[in-house]
Order: C-alpha cells, then structure tokens, then sequence
C-alpha cells in the first residue's frame, strides 16, 4: 500500500462537483460550511461552516432536492480538483487509488446517513489524520523508515470518535519524524513548506495539516502538540490550532501515557471550525489516566467575544534567544508598524 502527495489529488474520486464545487472552491467556507451545504444551497455571503447552521431550518424544509444537489461523494470529487490545483509544495500522503475506494465508501455510507435522518457532526465532511494517529488498513508512517510500509491492525482512539461522527479520510498529513521536531521535513514524504513561500517552514509538527487547511485542501484535520505543534504551524499557516488540556482528547495509546505533555487536538480555517472538530474529540476514557467528566462541559456552541477587550502579552526572545534573535524582532516589527502606517494614509 503506498501514499501520494495530497496534491496529486483523490484520482479514485473525481466525479462531477455540483453545488459542492463551489462550496470547496470558495476557501473562505470552513468546516462548518461544507456540512451545512451538505444539505442547502448557501446564500451568496461567504461564512465559515458553523455560521451555516444557523440556517438549520430552512435546510429541513429542502428535503430531498439538497440531498441531490450536494451529497458528500460530490464533496470529495471537488476536494480531488482542489488537491490538484494546490500544487505549491510536498504537503501530505494521500491514499493512494485503492484507497481512494475505501474513503468513496466512506462518503457513499455519510450518504446512506444522512438519507436515514443522522445528524452526526461530522456525517461526510473530508478530515485529514495527522500520521503520528494509527489507521487500520491504512499505512502510517510517523515520518519515520523505520515505520515505513507499517499497516496498522488498529485505529487510534480519537480517530475512530472521529469516524463514528461521520468523518470521511481522504488521507494523512506530513509530520517530523515521530512528530518531534519544530519543522515538518522526514525521510519518507520530505519537506512541507509554508503555504505563503514554500521556501520557508510552515513550523511543526502538525504542518502538514496546517497547510493542508491553508491551501483548502480539507475543511478539518487533526494535530498533536507536546511543545507547540497544534500552535506553531496555525500560526505560520493562517489557520487555527488548538492544544486541549490533558485527557480532554483521549489517548490511551500514546507512549508516555502517564505523562501529560503530549495531547492530541484540532486545527481548523476559522475558531467555529475548530470547536466543532473539539466537541465531535472529546470523551471520556477510563484507559487514559487524565480524562475527566470535566470534558463535557465544553459548551455546545461559542458565545460572542468583544476582542478589543484583550490584553495582549509577547515575549521578543522567549528569554533565552537574546541577541541577534532580540534585534531581527524589533527590526521586523518596525517594519511591519511602518508598512501599515503607510497603507492608512
């Protein structure tokens, strides 16, 4: 079994994009959108996924015709033109065409779902696994040669949570080897770079995924964190990460269970589409020695927030990187007050 470059597209998948051609086309429609648009044609003003559902009655009242005008089958055949046009850089491993069948079924079953009246949070949206997360049937490589080949006969706990909300794989995205590293490079899949210059890094270790939301190649995707790795590539990507406290995301199978260090977490295009990605994680797992009941009382829906009211705090050198690493942020950030003085004159 072997991967493509996610640019290379879901050559298995291309079918004809309808009106989930211009959902994925428009890459300002996040997560929640693709769900939404799932069942109703979106009006014109372009909003993230969540923002959609606010429209969940007038959805009701299409009925079959939205079924029609945009299934989760023809989702994925508009992600498999999207893959192909985002061909910037090396961003993630894709299935490879057989493969391709087994996310089709996939869709085909959110499909059936969705007919029966199932509402799971998911049902048919295109996700990407961070590959450090174990997929049965599906090779998972943690970057490393040492893994490279492996067909794990098991699938990760927060990955399959993922799959019974409905999630369609359409494949693994690039992480440093074992997902340790503050770069997204290995030998096996190479180097991701960032999505607005390739030829500088997108951070890591979930960079593959972070770029992977950048490009709208996917709505979703998943990530890790230990010292950063959910956060540092969402910021050099222009996306969103999110690092949970500790067995909020269950994760029995980690190697250092009984340390509370590495989490696994969401990364989204918009705060609304994370947060959907969160509730459709977390659970609470007895094998993991720091869940808690505490995880369900994350709210079900993200109340407003005046940002104007923050206090915003920044270190120029963490306290440590003094120096030539102190001058370039000050030189840098002159220039960036400079260049916005000049654009509001």
């Amino acid at each position: 079994m072997r991967f493509l470059d996610l640019r290379f597209g879901l050559r298995a998948l291309r079918r004809r994009g309808g009106l989930a051609g211009r959902v994925l086309d428009d890459r300002s429609a996040g997560a929640v959108g693709v769900a939404a648009r799932l069942e109703q044609r979106a009006g014109e003003k372009r909003r993230g996924l969540v923002d959609e559902r606010a429209h969940a009655t007038r959805r009701r009242r299409l009925g079959p015709l939205v079924e029609q005008l945009a299934a989760p089958r023809q989702v994925l055949a508009t992600g498999a033109r999207q893959h192909q046009r985002a061909h910037v850089l090396s961003l993630a491993q894709q299935h490879a065409p057989a493969d391709g069948r087994r996310a089709e079924a996939q869709a085909e079953e959110a499909d059936r779902r969705r007919a029966q009246g199932d509402r799971a949070p998911l049902l048919g949206i295109p996700l990407a696994i961070k590959d450090v997360l174990a997929t049965a049937g599906v090779q998972t490589t943690a970057g490393s040669r040492i893994l490279s080949g492996f067909v794990p006969p098991y699938t990760a706990t927060c990955v399959r949570k993922l799959e019974d909300a409905g999630m369609v794989m359409v494949g693994k995205t690039n992480t440093p080897e074992f997902g340790a590293g503050a770069n997204t490079r290995n030998p096996v899949w190479g180097a991701t770079g960032n999505p607005f210059d390739p030829s500088k890094t997108c951070g890591g270790s979930s960079g593959g995924s972070a770029v992977a939301l950048s490009l709208g190649q996917v709505p979703l995707a998943t990530g890790s964190d230990y010292g950063g790795s959910l956060r540092t590539p969402a910021a050099f990507s222009g996306i969103v990460g999110f690092r949970p406290s500790p067995g909020v995301v269950p994760g029995p199978e980690r190697g250092a269970a009984l340390t509370p260090f590495s989490v696994n977490g969401p990364m989204g295009r918009t705060v609304a589409d994370m947060h959907l990605l969160l509730k459709a994680q977390v659970d609470v797992d007895k094998r993991d020695p720091f869940s808690s009941d505490d995880v369900m009382r994350i709210p079900d829906q993200l109340g407003g927030f005046d940002l104007s009211s923050l206090s915003v705090a920044f270190s120029e050198d963490l306290g440590i990187a003094q120096g030539l690493v102190r001058g370039q942020f000050f030189l840098r950030l002159a220039q960036a007050l400079r260049r916005r003085i000049a654009g509001d004159q």
